[in-house]
């Protein structure tokens, strides 16, 4: 189909719903739409709107979902916990560094002092 057609809200279904059947790629080639628009359809389609098909297939994949989701949480916060403990044991080395630079700060500043007493002795 040319660039520039206008399409009815009930082609656009037809080739969403075609979309759902045989895939993005395959509908996009097989009606001439480019796949981009095709994208940009479903997302501005009403949710209770979707095809039939792909709301059966959501529903069918649910209970598959939620296990892989719920093993995801598992590893994720293993990933926090991880990250949490990490995060605390770099704060506490940024402390220790920001306390030796202060120590540091202290002997160059004595260290000033003492060089600026032995050169008044000298002058």
């Amino acid at each position: 189909m040319a660039k520039g057609i206008r399409y009815t809200d009930g082609q656009k279904r037809d080739a969403l719903s075609l979309m759902a059947d045989i895939g993005g790629k395959a509908a996009s080639e097989q009606l001439g739409i480019s796949l981009n628009t095709l994208y940009k359809w479903r997302r501005e389609q009403p949710i209770d709107e979707a095809p039939a098909q792909e709301q059966e297939q959501t529903q069918e994949k649910a209970p598959a979902n939620d296990a892989v989701e719920s093993l995801l949480k598992r590893e994720d916060l293993a990933d926090v916990d991880e990250l949490t403990a990490e995060n605390e044991r770099l704060r506490a080395e940024a402390d220790a560094l920001r306390a030796q630079i202060a120590r540091l700060r202290d002997a160059n500043a004595k260290l000033k002092d003492a060089l600026r007493s032995l050169l008044a002795l000298d002058g």
